[in-house]
């Protein structure tokens, strides 16, 4: 076994402004660059998204996100976080080549009921799976379509 340290460097720019009164805009950008001592070589990653959200009127909430990422591997890898659901949130790895999207719209019924949708994709350039153990996919595509239905009681 070979122990050494390995050394991160991490930046992220994040700009966030309403471009309108009920329009919501995003942009982020991230770069990792891990030093391994010279025992494997170096490795960089970066990643980048824009995020818009919508509120036309107070009960319908919408939007979308089209992130890029490119990272040679998991000690690279950079992490989004993603809420678009109540009570649905994420941590997507982004390691690979590729790109991932996902719009949603929470549709608020006379403030009891809720309903959600959500729709994403992700796709990695230069495989030939996706995932790993019992959530394999074969192939290089990720779709995911999600329905939810909240009731307050």
């Amino acid at each position: 076994k070979i122990i050494f340290q390995k050394t991160l460097g991490r930046i992220r720019i994040e700009y966030q402004k309403k471009l309108f009164k009920n329009v919501n805009v995003k942009l982020r950008t991230e770069a990792v660059y891990v030093s391994f001592v010279d025992v494997i070589p170096d490795e960089t990653g970066i990643s980048g998204f824009v995020d818009f959200s919508w509120l036309p009127i107070e009960i319908i909430k919408t939007g979308c996100r089209f992130s890029a990422f490119s990272a040679e591997s998991y000690e690279s890898a950079m992490w989004q976080f993603e809420m678009a659901m109540p009570g649905y949130m994420t941590t997507k790895q982004l390691n690979g080549d590729g790109i991932r999207f996902f719009t949603y719209l929470n549709l608020e019924i006379f403030h009891k009921i809720t309903l959600s949708s959500r729709y994403e994709i992700t796709k990695k350039n230069n495989v030939e799976i996706l995932g790993s153990g019992y959530l394999e996919i074969p192939g290089n595509i990720d779709q995911r379509l999600i329905f939810q239905l909240d009731l307050k009681i």
